[in-house]
């Protein structure tokens, strides 16, 4: 999981301008590094600034995006065509990174709720960093698979390794254990464990 995030449009609310969630990436790739799945929480209408997206679009580059030098905001500078995502409160909208798709901007006195899930590619940096910042209880009564969803899995023997913060540290990769190294800096008392003193467990 990349990220999670709810959102609340209100009238009044702004719209996006045309991207892709590619649009870092200076170059096409054949398949697609990250998708989203949109939870409706209430219906999507037309009119309350729900995500438009474009058909087809996915098979091109991300779109050009370009500034307007009188209001300093960013614009799109293609030509597009582009179909509301209206659906009913407990459906799911799922679309891949490279879809162009914005936000429209919200003229309804209905608000519209969502949670929007990111999931990405193991190479790939999470907006979120849950392993750095997920809280102990909380990372204490996840499941196994929870625990490989938010990232504590070692994925090709060597991307996303999780090493102990602390010699009592429980937090780790659930496919890969490795021993508590100290951290090696001037000013500091610890000293480097003995290679023959380190146990690494299973993997």
């Amino acid at each position: 999981m990349a990220q999670s995030t709810g959102l609340v449009v209100r009238r009044g609310s702004g719209g996006q301008v045309l991207h892709s969630d590619q649009q870092p990436i200076p170059f096409a790739t054949p398949s697609p590094v990250y998708f989203h799945a949109m939870v409706a929480l209430s219906d999507f209408e037309v009119g309350m600034g729900v995500t438009e997206m474009v058909p087809g679009s996915h098979h091109w580059p991300s779109p050009r995006i370009g500034r307007n030098p009188q209001t300093g905001k960013a614009e799109s500078l293609e030509s597009f065509t582009s179909e509301p995502m209206v659906c009913k409160a407990g459906s799911a909208v799922i679309f891949e990174s490279r879809t162009w798709h914005f936000q429209g901007r919200s003229s309804s006195d209905k608000t519209r709720l969502s949670i929007l899930n990111g999931y990405c590619m193991h190479f790939m940096r999470p907006q979120d960093d849950y392993v750095a910042s997920l809280h102990d209880d909380v990372y204490d009564n996840l499941s196994e698979a929870e625990r490989r969803m938010l990232g504590f899995e070692v994925v090709a023997e060597y991307t996303g390794r999780v090493f102990p913060r602390s010699e009592t540290d429980s937090r780790g990769s659930v496919n890969a254990r490795y021993p508590y190294i100290p951290e090696l800096r001037s000013g500091v008392d610890r000293r480097a464990i003995r290679f023959e003193d380190m146990h690494s467990g299973e993997s």
